[in-house]
C-alpha cells in the first residue's frame, strides 16, 4: 500500500471486497513491535468492531488496512506510528504509539456502501460526541469496554 501500511492476506475470502464507504465488522489483535498481542477482541469478550470505511471513528491504519479484503477473510497489517495509535489515545504501556504495531484482522461481514456525504457527517457526529463526553474513539466503538484507571 502506498500509504506505508504493509499486509499480508492469510486468508482470501470469498465474498465481497471492501472499499472506502462499506460498513465493516471485523474482528482484530493488536501487537506491538514485539509482536506480543495486547489486545484480542476475540478473547476479551468485544462484539466485533463495526465502522465505515473513511469515517474516521477508528485509527487510519485499520481503515486503510481493510480496503481491498474479501469479506470472510484474514490480513495481517504492520501499520506505521503516523496511522496507528500516535495521535490517538490508547492506554499508556500498551504499545509503544512512536513504533509500528500489528493488526492480525478478520473481516467478519461487510455491509452496502454508504455516500460520500453521509461518511462525512458521521464522522462530525461521532468527534461531537466523543467531545461531549470527555473519551476516546476507542471507548466510543466499543460501549462496553471500561478502562481501569485514568
Amino acid at each position: 500500500m502506498d500509504s506505508g501500511i504493509s499486509y499480508i492476506d492469510t486468508h482470501i475470502g470469498n465474498g465481497r471486497i471492501a472499499q472506502e464507504g462499506d460498513k465493516v465488522q471485523v474482528h482484530y489483535s493488536l501487537a506491538g513491535e514485539d509482536r506480543r498481542v495486547v489486545l484480542d477482541t476475540r478473547n476479551f469478550g468485544f462484539e466485533p468492531s463495526i465502522f465505515y470505511i473513511g469515517d474516521g471513528t477508528v485509527i487510519p491504519g485499520l481503515e486503510q488496512g481493510v480496503i481491498g479484503m474479501a469479506e470472510g477473510g484474514n490480513r495481517t497489517l504492520r501499520i506505521p506510528p503516523e496511522l496507528g495509535y500516535q495521535k490517538h489515545e490508547l492506554p499508556d504501556g500498551l504499545v509503544d504509539k512512536m513504533k509500528p504495531i500489528f493488526m492480525a484482522v478478520t473481516l467478519k461481514s461487510l455491509g452496502n456502501p454508504y455516500l460520500q456525504m453521509q461518511i462525512r457527517e458521521r464522522k462530525r457526529e461521532v468527534l461531537q460526541v466523543a467531545k461531549r463526553v470527555n473519551t476516546s474513539i476507542l471507548n466510543f466503538t466499543y460501549p462496553n469496554f471500561r478502562w481501569i484507571g485514568k
